[in-house]
């Protein structure tokens, strides 16, 4: 008996162990953003393929949609590490067609894309030491 009590305990502690992968954002494998062309695809048509935006950015004159999605990977304690990273920015003209369309991956961050370091704190959302351990114990999830 004293055998099975330790064969489930280091079973649920062993499971905590387990990496996870979260997704983020908009699903690009699941859309059909390859049918939209520059100069021909109207705003609504936009709207009717892809869903609405992550983002809209009316910072310019033209307003801009900002499609985003992220995969993270997080090991226990570690910092998580960003696996996949797509971003899709459509530009609309006066007309209400696409102008101008950017995709940007993990691979273009470093080169085109500059994220800004500042940000608002929450600490509420940190996690312990002992919860980041074993906050797995029994959840396993087929990958």
């Amino acid at each position: 008996m004293k055998k099975i009590i330790c064969y489930i305990f280091l079973t649920l502690c062993l499971s905590s162990c387990l990496a996870s992968t979260e997704r983020h954002g908009f699903m690009f494998d699941l859309s059909d953003y390859q049918l939209l062309k520059e100069g021909v695809t109207s705003r609504e048509t936009t709207l009717k393929l892809m869903g609405s935006p992550t983002m809209i950015s009316d910072l310019n004159s033209p307003e801009s949609w900002i499609y985003y999605s992220e995969d993270v990977k997080s090991f226990l304690f570690f910092f998580p590490k960003v696996t996949a990273r797509n971003i899709l920015v459509i530009k609309f003209d006066e007309s209400n067609t696409i102008k101008e369309m950017q995709k940007f991956d993990l691979s273009d961050d470093d080169h085109k894309l500059k994220f800004s370091s500042h940000y608002t704190e929450v600490s509420s959302h940190k996690t312990g030491f002992f919860k980041s351990i074993f906050s797995n114990i029994g959840q396993v999830k087929p990958q």
